[in-house]
């Protein structure tokens, strides 16, 4: 996908496969513009799938990270250097940290997060 600047407008791009997964249910892409990260979820549980964005935009797959089980919602604090993803099967937000240049995620925690978790944000 593109965005219009100038009039939000969507417009179609190339397709991209996360393997393995039953469900994609969120991404976000890492301040840097470098990494985009897709919340998936599978018969064996969620994980992230995580790209690097070459300076086309072109997408190369770089690995999958496992997550705690059910649908993933993704957030990404404003320096890049933590993700939070909701785990709706498990009812838990796993915190990660972001290694800004390799893109990859080093699990911190799992926290409980009341009944069924589905989206996470953050204010500056």
């Amino acid at each position: 996908m593109s965005i219009n600047t100038a009039t939000g407008a969507l417009t179609s791009g190339p397709s991209i496969t996360v393997y393995g997964a039953s469900g994609v249910s969120c991404l976000a892409i890492h301040p840097t513009g470098n990494h985009l990260y897709v919340g998936a979820d599978s018969s064996l549980g969620g994980f992230i799938q995580v790209f690097s964005v070459g300076g086309t935009g072109a997408l190369t797959a770089i690995n999958q990270v496992p997550t705690s089980r059910g649908k993933n919602c993704i957030a990404i604090d404003s320096g890049g250097d933590f993700m939070y993803v909701t785990n709706s099967g498990d009812n838990v937000v796993n915190s990660f940290s972001i290694d800004e240049n390799t893109g990859a995620l080093t699990l911190l925690e799992a926290d409980p997060a009341g009944t069924f978790p589905e989206a996470v944000a953050l204010t500056p």
